[in-house]
């Protein structure tokens, strides 16, 4: 029997008798890829590297087995949408604001300030990130807010497709922001002002009066699969300013956001596909 007709076989014998939640389970080059409605359906031959042929009889067809999670047309199994709300509970939603001593420059007032002020629960951060200097006396103030997500019931075993950050955008619009993986103890301990760790997930140019769509990043992909069936901990900063300690020119800059206190529509919303 010629070589090719044994991978036919074989190949078609695994579309009768694997069903999905084994397939998911087989090493990433054996696993059967669901190909999806609407998609076109690939060419047969398919090009070399790639498992086949195309079952016309299944809705289950081989994946490449050096791409994985995502494949163009291609995707492990029906993607579910949820959306996880920032809960209105104190210290899920954390707005802080740094004071610099007087005299400071811009580094040392980000890096060492001489207080902060923490703020939870309010109807909206008019200043949920951005920086104000004050030329009187020649002070720094700088903030950054922190979100909590609950995923304790989406359970450990999914696979993270793709990951966005909503944000409704209130009152400013002046600057990039960005959000990363923050390091807040737990749900009941306030954040601190250095409570974060990594690179950014995603950055974006602020918008007022819509959703502000952070898409994440494959580092904040993975950072949420990891958090799976516990809690997702993010911190929201000014992308130039702070982020990338770009000391900025005398004035004030602010970006705002509704918060766990507005309507449905409008407070943090983590969007999680997975399968």
């Amino acid at each position: 029997m010629p070589e090719m007709t044994k991978k036919e076989f074989a190949i078609r014998l695994l579309f009768w008798l694997t069903p999905w939640p084994i397939s998911k389970a087989l090493p990433r080059a054996l696993r059967i890829y669901y190909y999806g409605p609407g998609a076109a359906p690939p060419l047969f031959p398919l090009p070399p590297g790639e498992a086949g042929p195309y079952n016309p009889f299944d809705p289950y067809i081989p994946g490449p087995g050096g791409s994985y999670p995502s494949h163009p047309n291609y995707q492990i199994g029906p993607l579910t949408e949820v959306t996880i709300e920032c809960e209105d509970t104190a210290l899920m939603n954390t707005w802080l604001k740094a004071r610099g001593n007087d005299g400071d420059s811009w580094t040392q007032a980000r890096n060492s300030p001489l207080s902060i002020t923490t703020v939870t629960l309010a109807s909206y951060y008019d200043e949920m990130v951005g920086f104000e200097y004050n030329d009187y006396y020649d002070r720094w103030y700088l903030a950054r807010t922190w979100l909590l997500f609950d995923l304790t019931a989406l359970p450990s075993s999914k696979i993270v497709d793709s990951v966005s950050l909503l944000l409704y955008g209130k009152r400013y619009d002046d600057l990039k922001v960005s959000v990363q993986k923050s390091t807040q103890a737990d749900p009941y301990t306030a954040p601190e002002w250095d409570d974060f760790t990594g690179d950014m997930f995603s950055n974006i140019d602020w918008v007022i009066d819509a959703d502000n769509t952070f898409t994440f990043n494959s580092a904040g992909i993975s950072y949420i699969q990891s958090v799976l069936g516990s809690f997702a901990k993010l911190v929201v900063r000014d992308y130039d300013y702070d982020y990338k300690i770009i000391a900025p020119a005398q004035g004030e800059k602010w970006s705002g956001a509704r918060s766990t206190q507005a309507a449905s529509s409008q407070v943090p919303r983590l969007v999680i596909n997975y399968w």
